[in-house]
């Protein structure tokens, strides 16, 4: 376990994909220490995984990406969606629908999301 991860933080009823997914995704942000810095990570709902991050080519900038399931990125591997999570984090967000929230901008499945209110702040 990574010190400030919110991982232990399960909502009830959070399924075992999802601690898979979220498990993969740390993984790969402790070993590889160039890339993105994940500055927290959680389970959202019992089928969905949000990560803020920062991208050290724009350190100036707060990213969230959030990923429901299923299905996986390969069939019954929770594992390959946090794989790609974190290679999505990797590459440049491009023309990806986006949400300003309270300073961060988040991409990946964040409509209709009730937490994620869209927003005009960004600086």
């Amino acid at each position: 376990m990574v010190p400030g991860y919110d991982s232990a933080d399960s909502p009830p009823g959070a399924n075992a994909d999802a601690r898979i997914v979220l498990a993969r995704l740390l993984e790969l942000g402790v070993r590889e220490v160039d890339g993105p810095q994940i500055l927290s990570a959680w389970i959202d709902r019992s089928d969905a995984v949000a990560v803020v991050y920062v991208d050290l080519r724009q350190p100036d900038r707060l990213y969230g990406l959030r990923r429901s399931f299923p299905p996986h990125c390969r069939d019954d591997d929770p594992g390959s969606t946090g794989e790609e999570m974190w290679m999505t984090m990797v590459e440049p967000i491009g023309g990806a629908s986006v949400v300003w929230s309270n300073g961060v901008l988040w991409h990946g499945h964040v409509q209709g999301v009730s937490w994620l209110q869209e927003g005009h702040d960004e600086n």
